[in-house]
């Protein structure tokens, strides 16, 4: 898919301050890619001060919606912390502990993590929308168009 590269590369991205670099797994470079349960992209921003230091990217393909799980919400508190037990999220896309650690700490503070979803459409159209979660919360609330 295209989505990991529009992340990186979409000038709209670039001047809003982002220049995102992935710290976790490799992202699916297309819809034949074997299926990895989890998080789909971890950045970490090395552009822009003020801007959110972490970026976690869910991809869905055209009407695919985020999914519910017994975490909670795909992309929510509960969901990429692992409330319910088991090693979480975070921990089994990103191997840096610091970035672990500082990404946690934002989920929990509600701040220096941003959260979207990237969405490939039938055409190979990338948009990406802004989500929110609050700290124990299992759900995730659209905030809009990203960037």
């Amino acid at each position: 898919m295209c989505a990991d590269y529009y992340i990186r590369y979409d000038k709209n991205i670039i001047n809003q301050g982002y220049l995102l670099v992935p710290i976790g797994r490799d992202a699916p470079t297309g819809l034949n890619d074997k299926i990895v349960k989890g998080i789909d992209g971890v950045y970490i921003n090395r552009g822009a001060a003020g801007r959110e230091s972490y970026v976690i990217n869910e991809t869905k393909y055209n009407t695919a919606q985020l999914g519910n799980t017994r975490g909670g919400q795909q992309m929510s508190y509960t969901w990429l912390t692992n409330q319910h037990g088991g090693q979480d999220r975070i921990s089994e896309c990103v191997n840096n502990q610091n970035d672990i650690t500082q990404i946690r700490n934002g989920l929990a503070n509600s701040n220096d993590v941003l959260l979207i979803e990237t969405r490939v459409d039938i055409n190979g159209n990338v948009t990406s929308t802004k989500l929110t979660t609050t700290p124990n919360s299992g759900t995730v609330q659209n905030a809009g168009a990203w960037p």
